[in-house]
C-alpha cells in the first residue's frame, strides 16, 4: 500500500486542461493519486460521456454556500483549480472563496487557476483580469496556512488556434492581431503539456516546490514567426492582418464591448498574451527537461486545431 497515495480534487474539470490533468493523475494509477472533479450541474449534463467513468462532485463554485463547499473538500488533499468565468469579478470571488475553504479545511497543496503570463510584474497595467490575478496571488503570500504552487506557461496553443478566440482564420488562411507583427510575441505552450507537467510536480517534486511559482513554455515566436511556421506546414502563404495599434485602437475596441462578458474578456486575454511586462523569464528546469521527448510542437497543435475545411 502506498502511504502516499494523494486524492485530487480538480475543480472546473470539464473544461480542457481540467480533463486533460485528470487523464494525465489518472495515468499515474489508483496507487498514486485518487481523482475527483468539481463540476456545476449544467457541465454534468453537458459532459455525461466524457465523465462516465470519472468520480465526481456536483457543485457551483460562484454560488455554492461556503458550508456545502467545505464539505466537499475536506476529504481531499490537493486542490486544482481549472476555472474560468467569463466576468473577471467572478473569477476572482469564486478562487478567494475556495482559498479561504481550502485554508480551513488544511489542505496540502492548492495550485491556482494561473496558467497565464507573469502577471506579477503587470501592477500598472489597467487590465481587470491582471488586476485580479495579483489579488489572488497576494492573498496566497500573505497567509501562512495553505501551500501552494502556481503554474505560469504564457500563451496556450490550442486557445490562440481555436476560431473561439478570434485570431486565427483558417478559412482566409490570416492571424489577425494588434500591433506590427514583428514587435508582438508569444510564449507558448499546449495544454498537454501543462497537465503532463502538472503530473510530475505532484508524483516527484510534491515537498519541493511549495509557496512557489514555476515557468514554463515551449518556445517564443512572433507573429510574422507564426505566419511562417504556420504557412510551411500547410504549404500555403498566410497573412497578417493588422487591427490597428495598441494605445488607440485595442482601446477604443475595448471600450466598445466593455459590457459584454464574454468579448471584454476574451480581448483582455488578446493584451495578455504579448505583453512585455508578462514575459516569463526564469523556465523551471527539472520537470520540465524530463517531459523535452514529450512536449507537443507547435506544428502538431496546429494541425490538431485545423478544422476539416481548412485542411
Amino acid at each position: 500500500m502506498n502511504t502516499n497515495k494523494r486524492n485530487v480534487l480538480i475543480c472546473g474539470g470539464s473544461g480542457h486542461l481540467g480533463q486533460l490533468i485528470c487523464q494525465e493523475l489518472q495515468n499515474c494509477g489508483k496507487d498514486n493519486f485518487d481523482v475527483c472533479l468539481l463540476l456545476p450541474e449544467e457541465s454534468v449534463q453537458q459532459h455525461k460521456q466524457e465523465i462516465s467513468n470519472i468520480n465526481y462532485k456536483v457543485c457551483d463554485l460562484l454560488t455554492c454556500d461556503v458550508n456545502q463547499l467545505k464539505e466537499i473538500i475536506k476529504d481531499f488533499d490537493i486542490v486544482i483549480n481549472c476555472c474560468r468565468f467569463d466576468k473577471a469579478q467572478d473569477e476572482l470571488n469564486s478562487e478567494l472563496k475556495l482559498i479561504d475553504v481550502c485554508k480551513q479545511n488544511n489542505i496540502k497543496r492548492y495550485i491556482p487557476s494561473d496558467f497565464s503570463i507573469d502577471f506579477r510584474n503587470c501592477k500598472d497595467i489597467n487590465l481587470e483580469r491582471i488586476q485580479n490575478r495579483i489579488k489572488i496571488h497576494d492573498t496566497l503570500e500573505k497567509q501562512n496556512t495553505l501551500q501552494w504552487t502556481s503554474i505560469l506557461c504564457g500563451t496556450i496553443m490550442e486557445k490562440f488556434f481555436s476560431t473561439d478566440l478570434g485570431i486565427v482564420n483558417f478559412d482566409l488562411r490570416t492571424i489577425s492581431y494588434f500591433g506590427d507583427g514583428y514587435t508582438e510575441s508569444f510564449q507558448l505552450t499546449s495544454y498537454n503539456d501543462i497537465a503532463k507537467f502538472c503530473c510530475h510536480l505532484l508524483l516527484q517534486e510534491f515537498d519541493k516546490c511549495a509557496n512557489q511559482t514555476l515557468q514554463i513554455w515551449n518556445e517564443e515566436l512572433t507573429v510574422n514567426d507564426l505566419l511562417n511556421r504556420i504557412g510551411k506546414v500547410q504549404k500555403k502563404e498566410w497573412r497578417f492582418n493588422c487591427l490597428g495599434d495598441w494605445k488607440g485602437n485595442f482601446n477604443e475596441r475595448l471600450e466598445k464591448v466593455k459590457d459584454n462578458d464574454k468579448e471584454y474578456s476574451r480581448l483582455q486575454y488578446w493584451r495578455c498574451m504579448s505583453l512585455p511586462e508578462g514575459k516569463l523569464k526564469n523556465k523551471e528546469e527539472r520537470i520540465w527537461n524530463h517531459l523535452k521527448n514529450e512536449r507537443t510542437s507547435l506544428e502538431d497543435c496546429f494541425l490538431n486545431c485545423v478544422p476539416n475545411i481548412a485542411q
